[in-house]
């Protein structure tokens, strides 16, 4: 662990990680980890290192890395946010490597639990392991839409595909339509396209009533109309 100790840094027990489970519970699960800062630009954890420990980010921004046989990085744009777990492989009975590094983006804090005291929670509480499969699925959602995107003819297709495929993945049905936590950063770094394109087909779809934009979320209001719209 690459983490200094920072006892005063306290997690949102709102988080999905904890969801479904008793305050005392929570605060069992919370006091077997340790609390620690995290600085921007600092490596939490290097690919190909051994998968010791599983973290939750409480506060700022990290993102994952990889590095080729040629030793060139290579970074994956979509962000962890406060939520957000990751060092997954540290949950499973066999201990692997990690695949992928996380680097930090925004200095924050997270709590890091060893191995073996997150993997006996887990047995101790099932429900803390469904929380946990829940965001595996989420990534495997993001990972299919992201790919599904790339075969996009043009930026505002390869948009239209990520938001539609995240929809039905990850999308809440609610009254008019789905509704997808998702931002216009993370939704145009999936469909890899800039910022500007995202927001102007975003904006546009908007105006035509097809999605409706909102604070971190986006509603989709019509996906069969979507997949016909040009720009």
């Amino acid at each position: 662990m690459k983490a200094s100790v920072a006892a005063a840094v306290r997690p949102e027990t709102k988080f999905r990680f904890f969801e479904g489970l008793l305050p005392a519970q929570i605060d069992e699960i919370r006091r077997a980890g340790k609390q620690c800062r995290l600085f921007a630009k600092q490596v939490v954890t290097y690919p190909g290192e051994a998968s010791t420990h599983a973290y939750l980010l409480c506060s700022g921004r990290a993102r994952h890395f990889a590095v080729s046989a040629e030793g060139e990085k290579i970074v994956f744009q979509w962000l962890i946010r406060p939520g957000d777990h990751f060092a997954y492989s540290a949950l499973l009975a066999q201990q692997r490597s990690v695949l992928a590094g996380v680097e930090v983006v925004e200095s924050g804090s997270a709590i890091v639990w060893e191995r073996e005291r997150i993997r006996a929670l887990c047995a101790k509480y099932p429900r803390l392991w469904e929380n946990v499969l829940e965001a595996v699925f989420d990534d495997f959602v993001r990972l299919i839409a992201h790919d599904m995107s790339l075969i996009g003819r043009s930026a505002s297709h390869r948009l239209r595909q990520a938001l539609i495929d995240l929809g039905y993945g990850l999308g809440r049905t609610v009254s008019g339509g789905m509704q997808i936590e998702v931002t216009n950063e993370d939704l145009a770094s999936m469909a890899g396209v800039t910022m500007f394109t995202a927001s102007r087909c975003l904006s546009e779809w908007a105006r035509r009533g097809f999605i409706k934009k909102q604070r971190g979320s986006i509603l989709l209001r019509s996906p069969e109309h979507l997949l016909s719209a040009e720009i």
